[in-house]
């Protein structure tokens, strides 16, 4: 999976194998007073080529 805005303004770059890509999930429905929103566990990251840069997701 390759992730990140097309702009380049976030991405996966050296350093961060191993740490989480995460899906903000708002669409969940939670039992009443517990919240609207859950963080989904969706892979996790392997590398980033070209950090940052526009076209280049990580």
């Amino acid at each position: 999976i390759c992730a990140g805005p097309e702009d380049g303004s976030k991405d996966a770059c050296q350093s961060d194998s191993g740490g989480p890509l995460m899906y903000k999930n708002t669409d969940y429905d939670f039992p009443v007073g517990v919240g609207t929103e859950r963080w989904i566990l969706v892979g996790i990251v392997s590398f980033g080529y070209r950090c940052g840069e526009p076209e280049f997701p990580g």
